[in-house]
This record gives structure tokens, sequence and C-alpha cells, in this order.
């Protein structure tokens, strides 16, 4: 069955409403609970400090009551009267009078002041009479000797003569207060069987005039006890005060309270409170925790009860979690009562509200129906262009790849003769290196000789001198000669040694001459061998001169092949950018044509999403009513970039690869290239 958007509304609307109220009682029942978990606690100390501050009243009141006991003059009078003649047998008959007269104002007094039992003592610590007043019933005592006077009177009323009894038991709060007596007001608490007392003690004083005494100062002559118990009136008034449950517990077990189901108390949890000094109840030292009973679940708090600086009990105040439970009823009730007020609120402004939106919704229906056939037709004859468009873009990226190819054909032979033409001129530029440097060890040569040649001249020059040396050396061996001839035989020794200079100097002309001719020959070679230095050297300085220039022809050959080569790469780059445009396109005009397919076929689906949704919002009756609206078709004089409609994201189509040497297409279109389909 299906629902339309009117019903679906108010059908969600209720839902909601429903739901958070639902989930507002959930949050607000946990929140409860918390809060009344926490309320709990919190009442339970504040009636732990409750009691604390009526106990503190009751003391201050037995206290009160004590103090007046002992500054009132008759009993004082009258209980040093009892004093001085308890053991004389002729004052027996006022002895007794007196006791009975401080029993009955004591009894009178206990009544008004609703002390529950009073006990008066004497300076030696021995009781004088004693009152204990029950719920019903009066029990008053008095001594006599050995003998004990008892009358039990209902409460209120005043005990005849035959209403006295003779008993040998004493009342069992009477103690014998150990001495000294206490010199002043003080109050304490005892456990007495199963009950706790808060007792208050007061001197009875007389003053110097009635002790005919110098002394200005009262003097004590006794000792008045007022007690009460913490009984079930006590707790009860506190029960009204706290509006919770309370057990009082001695030990472990019960000495007074309201919930009869709670008798025992674990001894390990009594231990486990915390003890403190002096007495009464420790609201700091108490214990909280959740307790079950016959009567149901309890919040309670334990809290000790401090007796002469031992923990002696413990004071439980419950708080039931049924009443806790309860709270959070009421609340939920009052939640469950909103929601319907709520319900009957908004489902009325919620039918008004889908109502309200509902026509709207259809008549934008029937327009996107209208819009959709408008842009199938647009989409049909945009992609047919478009169709066209990708074939001439692919024709045109045949024909710039073809020029593309034969420029960098061109624009590798380019390279090559622009790298022959580098390693020609460094050729040159090494031979150039080289033939400089034969030229300037021809200089060096040119030098060298020049230098042999003007050496061989001047060695020539010393073998003259040797020649010229011997020649004068023989004219003076023939001198010697002559001389020795003369000389005869005395001078034969001496021609002889002419003779040896004459022949020496002979071979020293012969060697001259011949060492003269060798290095004149010489002298000639190595001139010769200059001017063919000469020569050399001057046809290696025009060889270095054509190298230079033959390096500088090669530099600018290179220059002029670089400058070629940049501007081939150049016009290279600019058809490839051509290229890459038109394959892009190319490109464009593929996912133009895919665009709008994709846009025919998104127009076919929305249509079908439109009839769902006109289905969802007016039923069967508007599906009938639009499907009779015939589809309408546009010519191409039509204006269709103006119609808008949003599609969804056109997948991209992968480009025709259209290059040989693994070159890619390169696409760069955005969606928004197709806005103005």
């Amino acid at each position: 069955m299906r629902l339309s958007v009117k019903k679906k509304m108010i059908l969600n609307g209720a839902l909601s409403v429903v739901f958070s109220l639902v989930l507002s009682m959930v949050i607000v029942g946990i929140l409860i609970k918390n809060q009344n978990e926490d309320a709990a606690l919190k009442i339970i100390h504040q009636g732990a400090q409750v009691t604390v501050d009526q106990l503190n009243e009751m003391n201050k009141s037995l206290m009160d009551n004590a103090r007046q006991i002992g500054r009132n003059q008759e009993y004082a009078i009258r209980a040093n009267f009892i004093l001085q003649n308890r053991s004389n047998s002729v004052m027996q008959e006022m002895v007794e009078e007196e006791s009975k007269a401080i029993v009955l104002n004591l009894y009178e007094v206990a009544q008004v002041s609703h002390i529950e039992q009073v006990v008066l003592y004497d300076k030696q610590g021995h009781w004088v009479c004693a009152i204990r007043l029950d719920k019903e019933q009066a029990r008053l005592n008095y001594p006599i000797g050995k003998k004990i006077k008892e009358a039990q009177v209902p409460l209120g009323k005043i005990p005849l003569f035959d209403q006295w009894k003779e008993t040998t038991e004493a009342p069992a709060i009477v103690l014998r207060q150990p001495l000294p007596l206490p010199q002043r007001v003080n109050n304490r608490q005892n456990v007495l069987g199963v009950m706790l007392w808060l007792e208050a003690y007061a001197p009875i004083a007389m003053t110097a005039a009635d002790l005919q005494t110098p002394d200005d100062k009262p003097t004590a002559i006794g000792l008045v006890q007022v007690s009460s118990q913490l009984n079930t009136g006590f707790i009860q008034k506190l029960v009204r005060l706290t509006r919770t449950r309370i057990n009082l517990f001695l030990g472990s077990d019960l000495s007074v309270g309201t919930l009869n189901s709670y008798q025992k108390l674990n001894p390990q949890i009594l231990s486990a409170l915390r003890t403190s000094t002096g007495q009464g109840i420790n609201v700091n030292g108490g214990l909280d925790r959740e307790v079950e009973t016959s009567e149901g679940f309890f919040f309670e708090g334990l809290f000790p009860v401090i007796v002469e600086d031992k923990v002696a009990g413990a004071l439980s105040i419950l708080y039931s979690q049924e009443d806790a439970r309860n709270n959070v009823r009421k609340m939920l009730q009052s939640l469950i009562i909103i929601a319907g007020v709520c319900l009957l609120v908004i489902l009325p402004f919620t039918w008004f509200s889908a109502s309200t939106i509902a026509k709207p919704i259809n008549n934008v229906i029937t327009s996107l129906i209208d819009g959709g056939n408008l842009v199938s037709s647009a989409a049909g004859q945009v992609s047919s262009s478009s169709q066209q468009l990708a074939q001439g873009s692919a024709e045109q990226a045949a024909s710039l790849e073809q020029t593309s190819a034969s420029l960098e054909e061109m624009s590798s032979m380019t390279h090559q003769n622009k790298n022959r033409a580098e390693e020609a001129n460094t050729l040159m530029k090494q031979a150039g290196r080289v033939v400089e440097t034969a030229n300037n060890s021809m200089s060096k040569l040119t030098h060298s000789m020049a230098e042999i040649s003007e050496a061989s001249e001047t060695t020539s020059k010393v073998v003259k001198t040797i020649d010229e040396i011997a020649f004068q050396t023989n004219l003076l061996a023939l001198n010697a000669a002559v001389e020795a001839a003369r000389a005869g035989e005395g001078g034969a020794g001496f021609a002889v040694v002419a003779d040896e200079v004459r022949n020496l100097a002979l071979r020293s002309a012969e060697a001259a001459r011949n060492t003269a001719d060798l290095i004149e020959g010489t002298v000639a070679k190595v001139k010769e061998g200059s001017t063919l230095v000469t020569i050399t050297n001057q046809a290696f300085a025009e060889v270095v001169g054509d190298v230079i220039k033959g390096g500088e022809l090669v530099g600018e050959i290179t220059l002029a092949s670089n400058e070629q080569a940049q501007g081939i790469e150049q016009v290279n780059k600019a058809v490839a950018e051509m290229d890459q445009l038109t394959q892009q396109n190319t490109a464009n005009a593929e996912e133009s044509a895919s665009a709008s397919q994709e846009m025919e076929s998104q127009a076919e689906q929305m249509k079908a999403i439109v009839d769902q949704l006109e289905v969802i919002v007016g039923g069967n009756r508007l599906h009938q009513q639009i499907g009779k609206t015939p589809r309408v078709k546009i010519s191409q004089s039509e204006n269709c970039h103006a119609l808008v409609v949003p599609v969804r994201k056109i997948r991209r189509l992968n480009p025709t690869n259209l290059k040989n040497k693994d070159q890619k297409l390169v696409t760069g279109v955005n969606d928004s290239e197709f806005d103005d389909f």
C-alpha cells in the first residue's frame, strides 16, 4: 500500500511527537531516578542532622530541668533533713513524711516537664527518692531504713495512703553515685537494657543562711538526676519531621523504630562505622547503602551512636524506594498527558501543513515532466552536432600529426649538423693549440741556433789565438836553436829542448788549423740550419694564422647551426601545441557527444523518477492526469541553451590515441563546460 506525501507527513509528525515524548520520558525518568536517589540521600542526611538537633534540644531541656530542681531550696532543705535524721529512729515518721513530700513534688515536676524519671541522691551518694513515668503509669519510690516504699498509680493521679506498699527491691534506675558527686550541671547517654537513655545531672545546693555557716558560698548536699529514653514517641516525632523511617539499634538488635521488618543489624556493618570521641550520633561517620526488607527496598543511612567513646549502636534512617518510584510515575503520567495534548494539537496543524505543501509539489512535478521532455529532445540535437565536430577534429589532428613528424625529422638532422659543427670547431681549436705550440718550439730553436753560431765564432777566435801562440812559440824555438848552435857543445842540451819545443809548436799549430777548419765548417752548417729554421718558423706562423681563421669560420658555422636548431625546435613546439589543442578539441567533442547521450538517458531517468514522485505525492490520480501530457519536440531553430536541467556528474571518456609514437591525447575538460547545454 502506497501512501501519499500528505499522509506520510501526518504520520511522520505524529510518530515524531510520540518518539520525542517517549525519548523525553525515558531521559526524564532516568534523570528523576538519579535525582530521587540523590534527594533520598540528602533527606536521610538531613534527617540525621534533625535527629542530632532534637537530641541536643532534649539534652538541653533535661539539663535545664535538673538545674531548676537543684536550685530549689525546698528540695535541698528536705534532702539535708533526711540525711541528718535517717539513722534516728525517733525521727523516722518525720523522715518518711519529708521523703513522701519530695517524691510527690518531683512527681508533679516530672509530669509538667515530661521527664520520664527523676532520682534524688544525698551527698553520700545514697538515693533519697525515685520517680519513673511510663506511658500510662507512674511509679514512686523512697527508702525508709532498710525498707522501700512504692506506689504505682495511673499517670496524673496522686497516690493515696493505702496505695503505698513496702518492697525490698530498689528500682532498676537507682544506682549508687560514686563520690565525689559532680559539682556542675552535666549530661550523658546511657544504655539500660535495650533502651538508650539521656541523663542530666545537677548538684543540690543550700545557701549559707540555711546551713547557718559563716561561708557565703552555697554548699552541695546532694545530686538530682533526670532521664528520658529514646522511645517510640521520640522516634515517631523524628519520622514526622524527616518524612523517613527510623530505627535505633543498640548493638545489633533493634531498640525502637518504625520499620518492624528490620530487626537485626549485621555486626560487620556496625564495626565498619567510624567512631569518634564524646557521645551522641556521629553524622560524619555514616554509611549510605540500599537494604531490602519484607516491606520493600529502602535507601539507608547508618550513623554510629557513640556512648563513652565507643560505638554502642547505630541510627538507621530509611527512605522508601517505592516513594521515589511513585514520584517517577507521577512525572511520567504528567508527560503522557502532555503527549496526548501535543498529539491533539499537532495532528491538525500537520494535516494543514501537508495539504499546503503537497499542492505546490504537484505543480512542480508537472513542470519537471515538461522540462524532461524538452531536455531529451535538446540532448539528441547536441549529440548529433558533437559527433560531427569530433570527426572534423580527428581529421585535423591526423594532419597535424604528419606535420609534426616531418618537423621532428628536420629538427633531428639540424641537431646532428649542429653537433658535427661543434665537433669540428673543437678539433680546429685543438689543431690551433698544437700549431701554436710548434711555432713556439721553432722560435726557441731559432734562438738556440743563433746562440750556437755565436759560440762557434767565439771558438774560432780562440783557435786563431792558439795558432798565433804556436807560431810565436815556433819563432822562439828557432831563436833558441840558433842560440844553441852558436853556443856549441855547451848549448847542445838546450838545442834539444828547443827542438822539442819547436816540434810541439808545429803540432799545436797544425791542430789549431784543423780545429779552425772544423769550426768553420760547423759555423757554416749552423748558419745554413738557422736559415732553414727561420724559414720554417715563418711557415709555421702562416699556418697558425690560417688555423685561427679556420677555427673562427667553424665557430660561426656552429653558432648558425645552433640558432637554426633553436628555430626549428620552437616551430616544433608550436606545432605540438597546435596538435595538443586539436586533440583536446577532439576529446571535448567526444565528451560533448557522450554528455549529450548521458543527458538524454538522464532525462528518461528523471521522467521515471518524476513518475514515482507524483505517485508518492498524489497517488494514481495525478499520474493519470500527467500521463496525458504529450512529449514536446523542438526544432533546430529553437533556443535550447536556455534550458538548464540538473543531472548527475558525467563519467569521462578515454580520448582516442591519434599519435604513432606513444603520444597520448591531453584532456582538460570540466563539467562546467556543458552548462550551456
